[in-house]
C-alpha cells in the first residue's frame, strides 16, 4: 500500500487526546503511520486547531520517551527530559493506540541540536573557525555527544513497539547557527561562507590531528579563503576546483569531517534492527557548496545513503534537487515526498492530489507529512483525495 505517515508532537497528542488525534489520522487523513517526535530542539508554532490550548506551542525541546538512565552511564549528558514524559506510559499509550488502529509507530530524532544541552554542557558546542560556539549544534566528535546519541538509539533498538527511526541529522551539524550564517551570506558568496560550517571545536581538532590532518594549515587557509570573500565576493572555478579544492589543507579538513560524519552515520544504523530514516529536510542540508557542510560529493553519497533504509526528501524525483548529491541513486521503492505542512503546505486540494499522485505514478513508497498540529481541519480531506487516488495508481 502506498504508505503516509504524520509527524507529530507529544503535548499535541495530549493536549487533543492520543485517541482522538490517532482515529483523526486514519480516518480522516489515511495515514499508515505515526511519526511521533522524540527527541528536538526547541520549538515555536501556530496551532490552527479550534479549541485546542495553547494556540501558541513555545517548548524548549527535550528527550519524549521514557529511558533506561543506566544506559546513559558511559557519558555526562544525561537526556533533558519532557516532563510530560514523565507522565504514566505516555509511550507505552501511544505505541498501543497505534497498533490497535493497525498503524506503525516510528520516532523522529534530531541528536546533534540541543539549546537544553549545550547550554548544561558548553564544551560540547560546535566552534566556527573564528572560536565562536554554537547555541545549539553538538559536535559528533566529541566522545559525550556520541555516546549520547548512541545510547538514544540504543534505547529504541530495545523497543519493541517501534517500527522505525527518522533521523533528523542529514548533514554533520553546522558550527555557525543558522541566523548567523545567513547573515554573512549577506557579503560573502556562499561558497566561502560554507567554511564557516566546519567545527573547529578542540575535540574536532585533535580528532582530526590523531588522523594526521594539518588543522593549523587548514584554519589558516579556512580563513584565508574567507578574507579574500570579503574582498572579491566570489571567483570562477579554475580546472573545475573550487576555492577549498584549491587549498590542500582546507580539502582535507573537509573530506576528513564528512568521513567521520558517515562513519557515524553507518555506527547509528548498525547498532540494532530497526528501519533507518534520513528525514531530508532543505534546511538540513545544502547550505553552501562546501563538501563537509552541504550534502557530500559525488563518491561520498553513496556510501552515506546506504546507512538508510529510506529517504523522505521535500522534493519528488521530477524536481531538480532530485538529482543532487546522489539522491538519483536511490531507488524509488525506497524514496518517500517529505510534505512540510509547517511552512510549505499545497496551495488547494487539486495541488494535494498531483503533489501525493506523482509520487505514486513515480514508483515512490509514500509521502511523509511534517507536522499534524499545522494542518487545518479542511485539509485532512486534501489529503486523503490524495492518498485514495494514489492507492488507486499503485494497484492498477
Amino acid at each position: 500500500m502506498f504508505a503516509c505517515d504524520v509527524h507529530c508532537y507529544p503535548w499535541d497528542l495530549t493536549d487533543e487526546g492520543i485517541g482522538e488525534v490517532l482515529d483523526r489520522l486514519r480516518d480522516r487523513i489515511g495515514a499508515t503511520a505515526l511519526t511521533l517526535v522524540g527527541a528536538c530542539d526547541a520549538v515555536e508554532y501556530f496551532r490552527p486547531h479550534v479549541g485546542v490550548e495553547p494556540r501558541w506551542v513555545r517548548n524548549p525541546g527535550g528527550v519524549f520517551f521514557e529511558i533506561e538512565q543506566d544506559g546513559f552511564a558511559a557519558t555526562r549528558i544525561k537526556p533533558p527530559l519532557w516532563d510530560s514524559s514523565r507522565r504514566q506510559d505516555f509511550f507505552g499509550r501511544v505505541s498501543e493506540g497505534c497498533a490497535d488502529r493497525k498503524m506503525e509507530m516510528q520516532i523522529r530524532l534530531c541528536l546533534f541540536r540541543s539549546r537544553r544541552i549545550v547550554g548544561r554542557h558548553p564544551e560540547v558546542a560546535c566552534k566556527n573557525v573564528f572560536g565562536m560556539p554554537s547555541r545549539y549544534a553538538m559536535c559528533p566528535h566529541h566522545p559525550d555527544v556520541r555516546e549520547y546519541a548512541m545510547a538514544l538509539i540504543r534505547e529504541l533498538h530495545r523497543a519493541d513497539n517501534v517500527a522505525g527511526i527518522v533521523l533528523e541529522d542529514a548533514s554533520s551539524p553546522r558550527a555557525t547557527d543558522a541566523e548567523s550564517y545567513w547573515s554573512a551570506t549577506s557579503v560573502l558568496n556562499s561558497e566561502p561562507a560554507g567554511l564557516l560550517n566546519l567545527c573547529f571545536c578542540e575535540s574536532s581538532q585533535q580528532e582530526a590531528a590523531k588522523n594526521g590532518v594539518d588543522v593549523e594549515a587548514a584554519k589558516r587557509g579556512a580563513v584565508a579563503i574567507l578574507d579574500r570573500g570579503c574582498q572579491v565576493g566570489a571567483e570562477p572555478e579554475v580546472d573545475g576546483r573550487n576555492w577549498s579544492d584549491r587549498n590542500p589543507a582546507v580539502a582535507r579538513y573537509e573530506a576528513w569531517t564528512q568521513t567521520q560524519w558517515t562513519r557515524l552515520l553507518q555506527e547509528l544504523r548498525s547498532s540494532g534492527h530497526k528501519r533507518f530514516v534520513l528525514n531530508a529536510a532543505r534546511e538540513n542540508f545544502g547550505l553552501s557548496n562546501s563538501k563537509a557542510s552541504s550534502w557530500p560529493a559525488e563518491g561520498d553519497d553513496r556510501i552515506l545513503l546506504s546507512a538508510f533504509d529510506f529517504v523522505a526528501h521535500q522534493e519528488n524525483l521530477e524536481g531538480n534537487s532530485g538529482t543532487e548529491g546522489g539522491f538519483h541513486q536511490i531507488p524509488r521503492s525506497q524514496w518517500e515526498l517529505l510534505l512540510p505542512w509547517c511552512e510549505d503546505s499545497p496551495e488547494d486540494a487539486p495541488a494535494t492530489v498531483r503533489e501525493i499522485s506523482r509520487c505514486a505514478e513515480a514508483g515512490m513508497a509514500g509521502v511523509s507529512i511534517d507536522h499534524y498540529a499545522a494542518i487545518r481541519e479542511d485539509q485532512y480531506d486534501w489529503i486523503h483525495q490524495g492518498l485514495r487516488r494514489a492507492r488507486r495508481i499503485t494497484t492498477a
